[in-house]
């Protein structure tokens, strides 16, 4: 299914796919940490219009880790404003999955389910137990990606 709004960002253009009832939302690697924050209102929305029981944050395209104190910081403020009936994967750099898991510990202790993985098969996988279609397989799924402007 085609994303039908528009996700209005600072920074312009941001790429998403559905994937079933999974919003895959792929950060761009020019995206400051202070652009974060103002995304997650229209993301929840999105997902809200759309019926999703889930939402995969690409951010492989980034190669900074923030500094755990950043890290604390965003997952409380991120988990004040997430439906608690929509779980939240974040996809990584290998090398950027901290062992301490410092964001997703937060986020889950606040009541957000929350899971970081380094590869995308694994965490639409997970996705799928939260409300899957059945049709988000991602060996079968046509994904409407789409960039919204």
């Amino acid at each position: 299914m085609r994303f039908d709004g528009k996700l209005n960002l600072v920074m312009g253009l941001l790429d998403t796919e559905w994937l079933g009832r999974q919003l895959i939302v792929y950060l761009p690697s020019n995206l400051v940490r202070a652009q974060v924050l103002p995304l997650v209102p229209e993301i929840i929305s999105a997902t809200a219009r759309h019926g999703g029981t889930g939402v995969l944050i690409d951010c492989t395209s980034s190669d900074i880790l923030p500094k755990a104190e950043e890290r604390i910081l965003m997952a409380a403020k991120i988990s004040a404003l997430w439906p608690r009936n929509v779980a939240m994967a974040i996809l990584v750099q290998p090398e950027l999955q901290v062992p301490d898991n410092t964001f997703v510990h937060v986020l889950t202790k606040f009541g957000v389910t929350a899971e970081t993985f380094h590869i995308r098969q694994d965490a639409l996988r997970w996705l799928q137990q939260f409300g899957g279609d059945g049709n988000n397989n991602s060996d079968t799924a046509t994904p409407a990606r789409t960039r919204t402007e």
